[in-house]
C-alpha cells in the first residue's frame, strides 16, 4: 500500500470520526472494509487518537448518556455494548458510575415497568411475571433492581404479580 492511499484514508476516518463520536473498533472495521493492513490501521487508529479524534473516555460518557437518556437502556445493556466494542472495563465501569444516578435508575426502572403493566394482555399472574421479567431484560437492568421494583410497586398497592418474590 503506498502513502497515498494511506493518507487518503487517514483523512476519511477523520472526516468518519468529526461527524460523530467513535470508538477505535469501529474505525478498525471501517478501515478492514476499505483493505487496509492491520499496521496500516493501527498506524491510523494511533494518528487519529494523538489528534483527538478518537478519545475512548469521551466516546464511552457519550455512548452511556446517549443510550440512558434517549433509550432508557439499563446498567448490564449498556456495559454489554461497550464491552463488544474492547472498550477497557475501567472507562465503562467510570462512565456508568458517573453518568447513571441509583435514585434515577430505579425511577426510571419502575416507570417503565408500570407502563408496561398496563400494556400487559395476560390473563394468568405467571405471564405477567414472565413478560415483566423478560421486558426488563431486554432493556438490559439487573434481576435483583427488577424485584425491588416489583416489591415497591406491591408495596403501593399496584396490582402486580404474585409469583414474583
Amino acid at each position: 500500500m503506498n502513502t497515498i492511499e494511506e493518507t487518503e484514508m487517514l483523512h476519511k476516518m477523520a472526516a468518519y470520526c468529526a461527524r460523530t463520536e467513535r470508538c477505535p473498533s469501529d474505525v478498525r472495521k471501517k478501515l478492514a472494509a476499505m483493505g487496509a493492513t492491520s499496521d496500516v490501521e493501527e498506524r491510523i487508529v494511533a494518528r487519529l487518537t494523538a489528534e483527538r479524534f478518537l478519545d475512548e473516555a469521551r466516546y464511552c460518557r457519550s455512548f452511556v448518556e446517549d443510550k440512558w437518556r434517549f433509550n432508557r437502556w439499563g446498567r448490564f445493556k449498556i456495559r454489554f455494548e461497550l464491552r463488544r466494542r474492547d472498550l477497557p472495563e475501567s472507562l465503562i465501569e467510570e462512565a456508568l458510575g458517573e453518568l447513571i444516578d441509583e435514585e434515577d435508575y430505579r425511577t426510571v426502572l419502575d416507570e417503565l415497568l408500570r407502563r408496561k403493566l398496563r400494556a400487559i394482555r395476560a390473563t394468568s399472574s405467571t405471564d405477567r411475571a414472565v413478560k415483566l421479567l423478560r421486558y426488563a431484560d431486554s432493556k438490559g437492568f439487573e434481576r435483583s433492581a427488577v424485584f425491588d421494583c416489583i416489591r415497591a410497586m406491591k408495596d403501593d398497592n399496584v396490582e402486580v404479580p404474585e409469583d414474583i418474590d
